[in-house]
């Protein structure tokens, strides 16, 4: 049986929007419960968002550039796209 292939991380898919609302409910609640969020939070929702996505690079989903890893990951943008670009 063949695998179904993943959506594309930065395509609108049902999958994207299933992850942003998962995302997006586990805020409310943090919010009514008064849950300050910090650094960890901000990238296990990125992280969450992007799960069952085919991201070009999986190690950034839930990092920042900068990061060890990541010390030369830059972002360009151009035709109204937004480009990941590795820096060598």
């Amino acid at each position: 049986m063949a695998t179904k292939a993943k959506p594309h991380w930065d395509a609108d898919s049902p999958e994207l929007r299933h992850n942003l609302d998962k995302v997006s409910a586990g805020i409310q609640d943090d919010a009514e419960r008064r849950v300050i969020p910090t650094v960890a939070t901000a990238k296990a929702w990125q992280k969450a968002i992007m799960t069952g996505l085919d991201v070009p690079q999986p190690f950034y989903a839930g990092h920042f550039r900068g990061e060890p890893g990541l010390e030369r990951c830059g972002v360009g943008v151009g035709d109204g796209a937004i480009v990941v670009l590795h820096l060598l």
